[in-house]
């Protein structure tokens, strides 16, 4: 029988710096969202965007990276 209750491997957690969180999205945003995907991508041609996902010059900080850890039964 194994005695471990939780086991958590390569455990990360990475931050965009210089960025607004994200609000709440509605139905109503994801409509209007998808309405406008195919201006968005003919706008992103004309403009030469770099590519999906551009940080604009930000970056990223790990608070986590690689963590391994594993909790016994009846341990906290």
């Amino acid at each position: 029988m194994d005695r471990v209750a939780i086991r958590v491997e390569n455990l990360g957690k990475k931050f965009r710096i210089g960025t607004t969180p994200e609000r709440y999205h509605t139905l109503r945003d994801t409509l209007v969202e998808n309405a406008a995907a195919p201006w968005r991508k003919v706008r992103a041609v004309m403009q030469r965007k770099t590519g999906p996902g551009t940080p604009d010059g930000k970056g990223t900080i790990w608070a986590l990276r690689g963590v391994s850890f594993e909790v016994p039964r009846g341990q906290i």
